[in-house]
């Protein structure tokens, strides 16, 4: 991630950016906080009815 983003478009402080980054990495260690991202290709399935 961009620093730049954080001070300048969202006028945080940069002390105060680091910290929020420290705080997501160690939640993203952190084995009882779970994920979940939801996918969707944009997948169809076709089909063809018997004769």
């Amino acid at each position: 991630m961009s620093m730049r983003i954080f001070t300048q478009a969202l006028g945080m402080a940069v002390d105060e950016v680091e910290r929020f980054l420290a705080d997501i990495a160690r939640e993203l260690q952190d084995r009882n906080i779970h994920f979940y991202y939801i996918l969707y290709a944009g997948m169809s399935v076709y089909g063809r009815k018997p004769e």
